[in-house]
């Protein structure tokens, strides 16, 4: 969606599609982010965080709606690291803590492992898919992401503005469970 709306990238300091909000704002809870850009604006002049004219200038901004399964992955991914990064910074990811993850993730039937890479202290762990994802649980994150901000401020407002579709209407979970029925059937 960045590259058709020709933005610059979510990492940048302005990094909303929607909105002004600056990354030095992303964590305020106090500010209300609403839906403020239009395509009009977009075509005069280019808002901060925007290197190119949009492609498709025809759609209206209103009309990019975000993939609620994208953003739920990034959101876990971010959360899961974050577990495994207060582990290590307390220094409680040893043994026992590994193999108590291990555990639990057993017994949820999830396919999980922790191995050391070679010739390095470096632990890398096996990464989580779709469904493994959400049978987790929760970690509140002190670091809000870009995912996080959209998920937050913008979800709810094309969730009332699109309503008579629902939210799944906008889901590429299925295009995603296909493609993996496909890549799974040949390789």
């Amino acid at each position: 969606m960045a590259i058709v709306l020709g933005f610059n990238a979510p990492n940048s300091k302005h990094f909303c599609s929607w909105c002004l909000c600056t990354k030095e704002n992303i964590g305020n809870k106090h500010k209300v982010c609403v839906i403020e850009k239009t395509m009009d604006q977009i075509k005069l002049k280019l808002p901060p965080g925007h290197v190119k004219s949009p492609l498709l200038q025809m759609i209206p901004l209103s009309h990019y709606v975000p993939n609620e399964l994208h953003i739920m992955l990034r959101i876990w991914d971010r959360l899961w690291d974050l577990v495994l990064q207060e582990l290590k910074t307390q220094n409680q990811f040893n043994d026992l803590a590994r193999a108590k993850i291990l555990a639990k993730m057993r017994r949820i039937l999830i396919s999980f492992n922790f191995w050391q890479e070679q010739g390095t202290q470096n632990w890398s762990y096996t990464s989580l898919m779709g469904e493994d994802k959400e049978k987790m649980g929760l970690y509140r994150p002190k670091d809000v992401t870009p995912y996080m901000h959209v998920l937050v401020h913008h979800l709810p407002e094309f969730m009332e503005q699109h309503q008579k579709f629902g939210l799944s209407a906008f889901s590429c979970a299925f295009v995603e469970k296909k493609n993996h029925d496909q890549v799974s059937a040949f390789f």
